[in-house]
């Protein structure tokens, strides 16, 4: 199992459990309630925290969820969690000790130093002097950062989508597997050739980020089930004739999965399937079997006008 599918289960199993708020929210702000229990948290470990820091988020006004947060029933965990070495913790325990610490930090101040560059010279004075103290909580250990990082597939898929603001708390993990199982991506790496290969044949419009967010937010504007398919015709209309005769194409056409898994672009695919016979006699009175329906030769050295492909 990998690291990403461990902690997916994880942040599921901790919800489950009670201990912590709804687990496929992609809020950044916490409930009123919320910040109180991370006020108290912050109390009992000893550690500072700023409620002002802390964005308020309006359940009624703005959605359903706030933050992933711990709940009241877990605050003596998370306590007990937060000094302890995360290389000792189980994943459960590690997902609720981060998601305290990453709380505990909302609150906690930050320092910006603006040193006087007016003696500089023009040039000078336009380079970002800022610094920025990054917030930290006392009493966190954790394992040193390693200098090289490695990541398995599924990660970097993973990182991809969240890099590109595509996808749901809901979906980018089950994404991200996806892609994995079709070896569109290295262990470390990045994309594979076959990965490279559905990227370039993908027309042009499929493959700009607002496209995908716009047809995200059309399928998210239709929660009944009824809606679906005005959802769908909706999502096509944002796309020209060429993008909807390619999605058509590649819903209908299987065969163009040869290209993709490994048959030489100049190289022909013959499916012969049990062919229909009919019996016909002949001058002499004899019968003979003429086959009438002959398989179809599969060409898969379609170019991408003809049958483009993507993910």
């Amino acid at each position: 199992m990998s690291a990403l599918t461990a902690l997916n289960q994880a942040l599921q199993s901790v919800y489950e459990a009670g201990d912590t708020t709804y687990c496929r929210s992609s809020s950044r702000a916490f409930s009123s309630a919320g910040v109180a229990i991370l006020g108290r948290i912050a109390a009992r470990a000893g550690l500072p925290f700023n409620p002002e820091c802390i964005p308020i988020h309006d359940l009624q006004a703005a959605g359903a969820h706030e933050a992933q947060r711990p709940t009241e029933a877990a605050m003596g965990k998370v306590v007990d969690l937060l000094p302890v070495d995360t290389a000792l913790l189980s994943d459960e325990e590690f997902v609720l000790a981060e998601l305290g610490r990453q709380g505990l930090l909302c609150g906690t101040e930050i320092q910006v130093d603006l040193p006087d560059v007016r003696h500089l010279p023009d040039w000078a004075r336009g380079l970002p002097w800022e610094r920025v103290t990054a917030a930290s909580a006392c009493s966190y250990p954790a394992r040193p950062e390693p200098g090289v990082y490695t990541y398995e597939t599924d990660e970097i898929a993973f990182r991809h989508l969240v890099s590109f603001g595509l996808g749901k708390p809901s979906t980018l993990v089950g994404h991200a597997n996806r892609f994995a199982m079709r070896k569109l991506y290295h262990p470390h790496t990045g994309l594979t050739h076959k990965g490279q290969r559905w990227l370039d044949l993908t027309p042009a419009i499929l493959r700009m980020v607002e496209t995908s967010l716009a047809m995200e937010a059309i399928f998210d504007e239709s929660v009944r089930e009824d809606d679906e398919r005005i959802a769908i015709e909706r999502a096509l209309a944002c796309l020209g004739e060429e993008s909807q005769r390619y999605i058509t194409q590649r819903l209908e056409g299987q065969a163009v999965f040869s290209l993709l898994n490994g048959v030489p672009e100049n190289s022909r695919q013959q499916q012969s399937p049990p062919a229909p016979e009919n019996e016909n006699k002949n001058s002499e009175g004899k019968t003979t079997k003429q086959q009438t329906d002959k398989a179809r030769a599969v060409d898969a050295d379609r170019t991408p006008d003809s049958m483009p492909m993507g993910m």
